[in-house]
């Protein structure tokens, strides 16, 4: 189990489970914006996002690039190898099939180029409230997509994705907006 100066424990309620599945959980954290684990590029050729998290600009209102995708992408890929490597012995990083030094497999494992769309897809987990859970399963009966929740999740993902970049104050508005007709309402105040 990782040490980090804050966070708390998880473990598993269910006892068969309890054993193989603690792990240590520190809200929010960024492995890519750890300091300890970031991989400095040269910034001559340094993508967007590469070398450090991206900074929102005033007004900007375009989707994010594919060339900011790549950056944060290759910065993230960069991050977790470096932590594996400063964390692991030898004989483990060996066995995971990687090259002995941190540098060979920067050279080998960054992505030059964002996968392309027909890649087979990575597993994300997400928690939704079961009231969120049966809107969204209502909506998708509606539309006639109930069958294929995923594609459905996949293509929310991608407009939100290829949306215009919205301020950090509009962002943690929307969140408030969600909290204060959801979370914190009272029955009847709808």
């Amino acid at each position: 189990m990782a040490e980090y100066e804050t966070g708390r424990t998880y473990s598993d309620p269910r006892p068969e489970r309890r054993a193989r599945r603690k792990v240590q959980i520190r809200p929010g954290y960024n492995v890519s914006a750890d300091p300890r684990y970031l991989v400095q590029v040269d910034p001559s050729h340094a993508l967007p996002g590469e070398n450090a998290p991206l900074l929102a600009e005033p007004d900007r209102t375009e989707p994010v690039t594919d060339e900011e995708a790549l950056g944060v992408l290759r910065r993230r890929k960069a991050a977790a190898l470096s932590r594996q490597y400063q964390t692991s012995d030898p004989a483990d990083i060996a066995a995971a099939g990687l090259p002995p030094t941190l540098e060979e497999a920067l050279a080998e494992r960054l992505p030059r180029a964002l996968p392309p769309w027909t890649e087979s897809k990575e597993m994300v987990t997400i928690r939704l409230s079961p009231q969120l859970w049966a809107l969204l399963y209502a909506k998708f009966e509606l539309e006639g997509s109930w069958d294929n929740f995923a594609m459905m999740v996949e293509t929310f993902m991608y407009e939100a994705a290829r949306s215009p970049i919205a301020s950090r104050a509009e962002v943690a508005e929307r969140r408030q907006r969600m909290l204060d007709e959801t979370v914190y309402s009272q029955p009847g105040d709808q």
